[in-house]
């Protein structure tokens, strides 16, 4: 294992990756990766956990909104401003997962709300619908 936490292992057997690189798997846990980022916006950090974590968040975006390329755009979303949280000192500590979640789950509510009308499934829409007038309501 290097300095870093990769362990040389590739994720698709012993193929080089591009421009016959080895693409080797990063191993440190979501929590040493956001220290990474935090401590210097570490690139490998945040494409690591974007290979982690990318899948579930687009399946989850997919889940909130009829159109693909919306989707597409929300898990970006989630992904820029988690990674900007972190940043900024706030943000997870090592839980990636549940946070980016909840992170499209609110912007997909948001972009319903405001002037750039996302076409909602229909039970998040009832979701979307009861978090704004508990919004407008002043409750959380």
């Amino acid at each position: 294992m290097d300095d870093r936490g990769t362990t040389g292992r590739t994720r698709n057997g012993p193929a080089a990756g591009r421009h016959g690189a080895q693409d080797t798997v990063d191993t440190r846990s979501d929590a040493l990766l956001t220290a990474a980022i935090r401590d210097g916006g570490d690139a490998g950090a945040t494409a690591e956990l974007y290979r982690r974590h990318a899948p579930a968040v687009l399946l989850y975006a997919r889940s909130c909104c009829r159109d693909p390329h919306t989707a597409e755009d929300l898990a970006s979303e989630a992904f820029a401003r988690t990674v900007r949280a972190v940043r900024d000192g706030k943000g997870p500590v090592e839980a990636w997962r549940p946070y980016l979640l909840a992170v499209v789950r609110h912007t997909a509510a948001d972009w319903a709300d405001q002037a750039r009308r996302v076409d909602l499934t229909p039970g998040f829409g009832t979701w979307a619908d009861s978090a704004a007038a508990r919004r407008r309501g002043g409750e959380r």
